[in-house]
């Protein structure tokens, strides 16, 4: 009976084993930047993060003028005066010889921290740039961008 129940536990033990040798490296490596800043359209929100290459160096949401994909790909925006183009920008500079890889949570909060709108995904720091920008366009409501209260900061690298 002791090995009927070992002989199934080995399986099991090994996966977890082999999950955990996964994940150890990406959670060890991993910086995280979290911050929440009162919103404002178009100012910059000093971060001032550096790691080792890394530096971040502020961000803000930009009201942009003609969001051409965005304009393409729901054509009913054209006009549409409810309807604001923002670019979410993140200045970085990379003194690496390589490339480095952001994961980007950024949204604006109303006053009870709901998320209204923003943006999550991965940009690229380029290697050896100095004072770059990561950037990601959004086409989202004018009446968000009025009742935002909190912009939510979150960088992982």
């Amino acid at each position: 009976m002791r090995t009927a129940t070992a002989s199934l536990l080995r399986p099991t033990l090994w996966a977890v084993i082999f999950v955990a040798f996964l994940l150890i490296p990406t959670l060890a490596g991993a910086e995280v930047i979290e911050k929440e800043f009162p919103f404002e359209l178009g100012k910059w929100y000093d971060i001032n993060f550096e790691d080792g290459p890394i530096t971040v160096h502020r961000v803000r949401v930009e009201a942009v003028e003609g969001n051409f994909k965005s304009r393409v790909f729901r054509p009913g925006l054209k006009n549409d005066e409810m309807v604001r183009d923002v670019q979410i920008q993140v200045e970085y500079s990379n003194d690496a010889s390589r490339d480095y890889e952001a994961e980007l949570e950024i949204f604006w909060l109303d006053s009870k921290g709901r998320r209204i709108d923003g943006y999550h995904g991965e940009e690229d720091m380029d290697e050896e740039e100095r004072r770059e920008e990561m950037t990601a366009l959004r086409s989202t409501l004018v009446y968000g961008l009025e009742v935002a209260e909190t912009l939510s900061v979150k960088i992982t690298f």
